[in-house]
């Protein structure tokens, strides 16, 4: 299913069945710059509301082709809550899910790895 906002080009997605959900549990998709304005209330101080809802990610492991060398891609991701899943998801549910992150909103389990790398 989809939504008719677009990032980079591509459609956002909305599907919040249970396969989509194990990554809200395990590992919460990455922020891009245009999710911040999307997410950080207007009254409230950016670094403030970071502090409390981001945190720093090692990011993705991958190979440069240019050199050789295995390089990590730092990024943002939401804050985990206490039993280890995105303190966004609250009893089963995404209380953001209108405004995820991109990494949330526009890769999911209904496409192909293909499609998901593309988007990445």
């Amino acid at each position: 299913m989809t939504h008719d906002k677009q990032e980079f080009g591509f459609e956002r997605t909305v599907c919040a069945c249970r396969k989509c959900q194990l990554w809200c549990e395990h590992q919460p998709g990455y922020l891009v710059p245009s999710d911040l304005t999307r997410l950080i209330p207007p009254d409230v101080d950016p670094f403030v509301w970071a502090e409390e809802h981001l945190r720093a990610s090692r990011g993705y492991v991958v190979l440069s082709t240019a050199s050789g060398t295995v390089v990590s891609i730092p990024s943002l991701v939401p804050a985990k809550g206490v039993a280890g899943h995105c303190h966004w998801y609250e009893q089963g549910r995404c209380v953001v899910h209108d405004r995820s992150p991109y990494g949330c909103s526009y890769i999911d389990q209904h496409m192909t790895a293909r499609e998901a790398d593309r988007r990445n």
